[in-house]
């Protein structure tokens, strides 16, 4: 551990708020690259220069990291960065450690209070919602059941944070009410609730967390309200629908600082008048996954309206329509940043002179064509 605290004490201040962040995800799971690299985003721990994006500074602090014996490569993408990664038990030790000396964040797991009594000595059906905890610490991550955290109803005057992760039944049946996330935690700037179930219609009160930066929800969503568009700071929007499609509202559009845009397991548009405004773009959007698109549904005018897009992974489905223009692949050359690119097909067999690529391309993945 001697080493472990020294190889700490010389990390650069930039990479110690990295480091420590370690501390509040899942123990002996594997980290999602991309997931780790949005969190500390929206913490603010990644300073923009002129010449690399946010993204590519993040993974060169991972790398510095790596570098540093401090994180440990489970899985590599086929381009060769990182995709997953994970901390040696020794390591999360520390990170816990020094979390806590530094004031760093809060981890309440089920052996804490209230959750400790709910196993033992009180039911949770019993609980008195006057008796909720309140947590001072400036990020507050809690590990427990999702019956336990919902009912507990926990609250965070000065809380900027709140990561959520459940312990038990690992698919999320009964919906639970969310309402007292926007109450209890009104200065939130990332909340990651992707774990849960918010039932059918999207949280009521977080339109009114103005400073979210980061959001990830799940549960029966269908839609997404259109007051969403309140989230002005919003960077990265990650939905775990549970039924499968999901409807984003037209007022997307005007969420400009959006550079992440996730649905899973799918996405569909709503567009005002069959259409989206001329002026309407969202040129910082660089990853986006899974709308569903057609050419008869303005594939390409959603497309046009993503300039700067580097990673896409979309369904495109034939359309109806039996015109050989309504079933045309989008052409997606003039999509000159876009890296990243996987399509499933649901349709009649396509012709591979049909597609028409940007030379930006690094990675393809095409999945049920029938190419002729």
């Amino acid at each position: 551990m001697d080493i472990l605290e020294l190889s700490y004490k010389n990390l650069p201040d930039d990479l110690k708020a990295c480091f420590l962040y370690f501390a509040a995800l899942e123990e002996d799971k594997e980290i999602s690259v991309s997931k780790l690299i949005r969190l500390w985003m929206a913490e603010g721990f990644i300073q923009k220069e002129a010449s690399n994006s946010l993204e590519g500074l993040a993974e060169n602090y991972l790398m510095d990291l790596i570098g540093r014996s401090l994180i440990i490569v489970t899985k590599r993408r086929s381009t060769g960065g990182v995709k997953a990664c994970r901390v040696h038990d020794i390591v999360r030790c520390l990170c816990l450690l020094k979390s806590k000396e530094e004031n760093f964040l809060e981890l309440v797991t089920s052996k804490d209070e209230p959750y400790a009594s709910f196993d033992g000595s009180m039911d949770i059906d019993d609980f008195d919602p006057s008796d909720s905890m309140t947590y001072e610490k400036y990020r507050l991550c809690v590990h427990a059941s999702r019956k336990h955290f919902f009912m507990s109803r926990p609250s965070g005057p000065y809380v900027r944070s709140l990561l959520f992760y459940a312990t038990t039944d690992t698919y999320p049946r009964c919906p639970y009410d969310t309402l007292f996330i926007s109450k209890n935690f009104k200065l939130l700037k990332v909340l990651d609730l992707e774990c849960a179930n918010m039932g059918n219609s999207f949280a009521n009160g977080i339109e009114l967390l103005v400073q979210l930066h980061y959001l990830a929800v799940g549960g029966d969503i269908d839609s997404i309200p259109s007051s969403l568009a309140n989230l002005q700071n919003l960077e990265t929007f990650l939905v775990k629908g549970l039924k499968g499609k999901v409807t984003i509202p037209d007022s997307i559009w005007t969420m400009t600082s959006l550079r992440h845009l996730h649905v899973e397991n799918h996405a569909t548009f709503a567009l005002q008048d069959g259409k989206i405004g001329s002026s309407c773009e969202l040129s910082n959007l660089v990853s986006l996954s899974s709308p569903s698109l057609s050419y008869r549904e303005h594939a390409e005018e959603i497309l046009r309206g993503l300039p700067n897009l580097q990673k896409l992974s979309c369904i495109f489905s034939k359309s109806w329509d039996n015109s050989k223009k309504c079933n045309q692949f989008p052409r997606l050359e003039d999509m000159t940043h876009l890296e990243s690119l996987k399509i499933s097909y649901i349709g009649r067999s396509v012709s591979s002179g049909e597609f028409s690529f940007p030379l930006s391309l690094r990675k393809l993945t095409l999945s049920t064509f029938f190419l002729r």
